[in-house]
């Protein structure tokens, strides 16, 4: 059982992409096995992005792999993120955002993956908990098992993940994503104005 992460960043998040994903890689169990990140921000960051993140990694090992595709922002988040989607190959796709980290205090006791696999083969979904404001976690869909897909996501802004027929969830206790923004409600708020009245 693989597990990839998919994501999207752009100019306005390259400085704490690495934060995450210094997360990710520093857990103290496996979380994943590859890395893709479509990048929507200055064409000519894109090798820069890749050696920086690659540079992460525990010295002398390859893994996980770690793509970064260019992508043209077109104001839609959900056409970005199946974009993300797109270049994922394991079993398992779990999305973060690039100002999101993995809280290390909440540690599982195995590898996600074989908590994963662990799961009946109905489930297709994993709610995970979420911390987003004033330390109080919500539980949000995080992974998707690739096989009941097709998943897209739906939405300029305030996108959704669905797939064409039913399937089942389950929740997972860690690990747990503490969001971390690094800009401010309104600067948020403003830009999906903008994006929805396009």
């Amino acid at each position: 059982m693989t597990v990839s992460l998919a994501m999207i960043c752009g100019d306005a998040h390259r400085d704490v992409l690495a934060r995450c994903i210094r997360s990710v890689l520093n857990y103290p169990t496996r979380l994943v096995d590859e890395i893709g990140v479509c990048w929507n921000g200055r064409r000519s960051d894109t090798l820069d992005v890749h050696k920086s993140l690659v540079a992460l990694r525990t010295p002398n090992t390859s893994r996980p792999s770690i793509v970064v595709m260019e992508l043209k922002w077109v104001d839609d988040f959900a056409a970005a993120r199946n974009a993300s989607y797109g270049i994922s190959n394991s079993d398992w796709i779990l999305w973060l955002d690039a100002d999101d980290v993995i809280d290390p205090t909440h540690q599982p006791t195995k590898p996600l993956a074989d908590t994963l696999a662990a799961l009946s083969p109905d489930i297709g979904c994993v709610w995970l908990p979420d911390i987003y404001a004033a330390d109080l976690p919500m539980k949000i869909p995080r992974l998707v098992r690739r096989s009941a897909g097709p998943w897209r996501w739906r939405g300029a802004v305030h996108e959704e993940l669905i797939s064409d027929h039913p399937v089942a969830w389950t929740i997972l206790d860690a690990p747990v994503i503490r969001h971390a923004p690094v800009q401010s409600e309104t600067t948020r708020q403003t830009r999906n104005v903008e994006i929805m009245d396009r």
